[in-house]
């Protein structure tokens, strides 16, 4: 899909963040040197089109005190549709796919308590045409969430090595580098009220944060002050836009697994992360009859694109054991849902 200059500049921005202020889209016209009005059209535009599949809040789940995990199962290919409707009738699915190769159905649960997710692994394993599954919890994160340009090329991480890029509006100051676990925080009313009113994200119009407000039967300042103290703790790690690669050119993604020796786990990770093509970099826990230790999301245009960024990955990786798992089908994408407090 083809935008122009000014579209292009309006979307990096809101890949990095949406202002948290009552009159968002003038702070965007000073960024994109463009009227509030104009950044209004171009943006609902950009949303309806589907470049813009998702304009909310990202989370940082582990300093929620949540328990998170992926897993990977590998379903008899009748009974796949079967099993990937379950799952996205869970709440705590906020992904799942299924790929190329075995395991076939890849899914990611956010929940209260490793209890739920035991119980819901538990169920699955019971489900008819389930072969097996086993989980991959993170142990490290190197690089997390995609920016892509707006002529289609993903752009540079904000998460990944590097220089803190410094404060953008509607992100935490701190997203550049991950730190060490926290204690979990606790959600106030309002807190939990505002994430829950922005499930299904940052609605549209001039003021939105006084749209959630009176959705919620709160003022607009209440709001604002939520999200940007859930900023401010870093339990959101940034207001911004989610922008669909494919309708950006990216026709093509794979998850690749890599097996690597411990004492190069770091080595390895950091150098894939420094990669463009490359998403999510996560060192995850090895499980038994797979023995892949780290994680790398990459995307590209073609298969023979991605083929390219994988090899070129083997040397960054320092390993030739790798399973490329390509993405055929999305079942489920949406953030974690709240309950009202």
């Amino acid at each position: 899909m083809r935008l122009d200059g000014r579209d292009r500049r309006l979307l990096e921005i809101v890949q990095e963040g949406f202002p948290v202020s009552r009159d968002p889209y003038a702070e965007l016209g000073r960024l994109c040197g463009l009227e509030a009005g104009e950044c209004l059209r171009r943006l609902a535009s950009l949303r309806r089109r589907g470049v813009v599949r998702r304009l909310g809040v990202l989370l940082d789940s582990r300093r929620l005190g949540m328990a998170v995990t992926l897993v990977g199962a590998d379903v008899a290919p009748r009974r796949v549709g079967r099993v990937a409707g379950r799952l996205d009738g869970l709440d705590e699915v906020t992904h799942s796919y299924l790929r190329g190769g075995r395991p076939n159905l890849w899914f990611t649960l956010v929940a209260g308590s490793r209890r739920r997710i035991g119980e819901i692994l538990a169920g699955l394993a019971a489900e008819p045409g389930v072969l097996s599954l086993f989980e991959a919890p993170a142990t490290r994160v190197y690089k997390l969430a995609v920016r892509f340009g707006g002529s289609g090329e993903p752009g540079e991480l904000a998460s990944g090595p590097g220089p803190d890029p410094g404060p953008v509006p509607g992100r935490h100051p701190g997203e550049a580098r991950l730190g060490p676990p926290a204690p979990a925080a606790r959600l106030s009313p309002a807190e939990r009220d505002v994430l829950a009113g922005l499930a299904r994200g940052v609605p549209g119009g001039r003021r939105p944060w006084a749209a959630v407000a009176r959705r919620l039967g709160r003022t607009e300042a209440e709001v604002i002050e939520a999200v940007r103290g859930m900023l401010a703790r870093r339990l959101v790690r940034r207001v911004a836009a989610v922008v669909d690669g494919h309708r950006l050119g990216f026709g093509a993604n794979a998850l690749v697994a890599w097996r690597v020796p411990l004492r190069n786990l770091d080595r390895a990770g950091a150098a894939a992360a420094r990669r463009a093509v490359v998403s999510h970099v996560c060192a995850r826990r090895a499980a038994s009859g797979w023995p892949y230790n780290l994680y790398t999301m990459v995307h590209a245009r073609t298969r023979s694109g991605l083929l390219e960024a994988v090899g070129a990955l083997r040397a960054d990786c320092g390993t030739e054991e790798c399973r490329v798992l390509p993405t055929l089908r999305e079942f489920t994408k949406r953030p974690p849902r709240f309950a009202r407090g």
